[in-house]
């Protein structure tokens, strides 16, 4: 009978270990990715940008990473040759450094990887939870169905590798018998993270040029890390609330990164009369102003003596 409740309480304990909440998402991870978009003939809007984890948020019955983002972005001329005499980019400015900001939610349950919308930039049609990757995979299968991977593009797993990460031995796919579309367990693809398969659409194209865990690139080779020196610090210490959808036809989903317990959410019209009054219980609240007239409010977050104001706009 001992040996009856031993073997029973390992079998949990393997199912538990199987299903692990986050795991790929331990030791820090960074993705850096290159995206490239034509707005001229022969000029690219080249954004270089890093995906990277600060913290978790409960939505609803799951725990999520929050993913920001920060980086740059320029204009260049793209040529298989020395560039023309003619500038077709127009004397391109210097680059643009953007600030960290919330992008999306991430969560992995076991080995399938799933996002929520955070900011109407991943997919506006798109709403709760999204799976993203499922790396239950095979030689001979072809992908699911998922956010970044629509059901026109079929993409088969024609061989199967592995690559060693802080997070232990990573499952390594290639697709189709292409190079350029290496599928990486935990990490991605060879196009990115979030970012839509195939990796060219009309004259887009992105890539994941380097992803690590705790300062140290895994892939496409072992290095240092991928986070990118723009001189932006990863979390403002003063940020506000993240609004969605802004405008909207009355309701409003907000998330607050510096939440604390004894904050409080106020709603002024034009006329500065409240309308509404919050005390959130967590860092995530929905809010309902549809019986309000269409136009412009205002929502003031009140915490620690400090108060950040964010327009809302209702149509």
């Amino acid at each position: 009978m001992k040996y009856f409740y031993t073997l029973i309480v390992l079998i949990c304990l393997s199912g538990i270990g199987q299903s692990q909440i986050n795991s790929y998402f331990n030791n820090n991870p960074c993705w850096q990715i290159q995206y490239k978009n034509e707005i001229a003939s022969n000029c690219y809007k080249t954004d270089l940008y890093n995906y990277f984890i600060n913290g978790d948020t409960v939505i609803g019955s799951y725990q999520y990473k929050k993913v920001y983002k920060k980086g740059t972005h320029y204009l260049q001329c793209y040529c298989p040759v020395p560039p023309p005499t003619i500038n077709p980019c127009f004397a391109p400015p210097p680059p643009t450094i953007y600030g960290a900001g919330l992008s999306f939610f991430i969560r992995s349950v076991g080995k399938k990887v799933y996002v929520r919308n955070a900011t109407n930039m991943i997919c506006t049609s798109c709403s709760g939870d999204t799976l993203l990757y499922d790396f239950n995979l095979k030689v001979g299968d072809t992908l699911p169905k998922t956010m970044n991977n629509p059901s026109f593009s079929p993409f088969i797993v024609t061989v199967a590798d592995s690559i060693l990460t802080s997070n232990g031995w990573m499952k390594a796919f290639k697709l189709n018998g292409n190079p350029n579309y290496n599928f990486i367990e935990g990490m991605g693809y060879s196009a990115g993270l979030i970012e839509p398969m195939p990796i060219m659409l009309c004259n887009c194209a992105s890539r994941l040029d380097c992803y690590s865990q705790n300062n140290t690139s895994y892939y496409p080779a072992s290095g240092p890390s991928c986070l990118l020196p723009t001189g932006i610090k990863e979390i403002p210490n003063s940020y506000n609330p993240i609004i969605y959808p802004n405008p909207s036809e009355g309701k409003y989903f907000i998330w607050i990164p510096d939440f604390s317990t004894n904050s409080k959410i106020e709603i002024y019209d034009l006329k500065g009369q409240l309308i509404r009054s919050y005390s959130p219980i967590s860092e995530s609240l929905e809010l309902d102003i549809q019986k309000e007239k269409d136009g412009i409010y205002l929502l003031k977050y009140i915490s620690n003596g400090e108060t950040k104001s964010v327009k809302l706009v209702k149509e």
